[in-house]
């Protein structure tokens, strides 16, 4: 039943006016909590691909003269990933059943594609070298081998496509 009439009508007249002030500040705050959950979750992916890319750099300089330098860009680097985890874990958590779906969608469509490229790693390596060719140029520069890039653009294409259709 609605607050219009009916049984409801002294609780319509309690409340007055405040009904829709009530709402409105609800809203604000729902609205205000989710940003904060998307921008604590982007600040977390940002520092971790800053350290991703340090540790990757830190590798390629100097890990073939020391094995405790590339311990430590390794360490350095999941680290950096455990506060994506938590962030992402409260947002599901915190979510509605809609967005959840559509994350639940991704990660499965995410996780089937990189075992996918596990799967056929040495035809999609020969592929990748053949996209290597000097005739391909900054074709080069796409990690088309490896299966975490896969998972995480297969995940956010679908988390894209499934919040396009669900929000006509």
């Amino acid at each position: 039943m609605s607050l219009r009439g009916g049984c409801h009508e002294h609780e319509r007249k309690r409340l007055g006016g405040r009904v829709p002030q009530l709402l409105e500040g609800l809203l604000r705050h729902i609205d205000a909590r989710r940003r904060a959950q998307q921008s604590a979750l982007a600040l977390a992916a940002v520092v971790w691909v800053l350290a991703f890319l340090a540790s990757l750099i830190v590798v390629e300089r100097y890990g073939d003269d020391s094995l405790a330098v590339s311990s430590v860009a390794l360490v350095v680097a999941g680290v950096a990933w455990v506060p994506i985890v938590g962030a992402y874990l409260r947002f599901l958590r915190e979510t509605d059943e809609l967005t959840r779906l559509i994350q639940m969608q991704a990660m499965a469509v995410g996780f089937a594609s990189g075992l996918l490229t596990i799967l056929l790693g040495r035809f999609i390596e020969r592929l990748a070298s053949f996209l290597r060719d000097p005739l391909f140029g900054p074709v080069q520069l796409v990690d088309i081998t490896n299966p975490a890039m896969v998972m995480c653009v297969t995940f956010m294409a679908t988390t894209l496509v499934h919040n396009r259709r669900y929000s006509r």
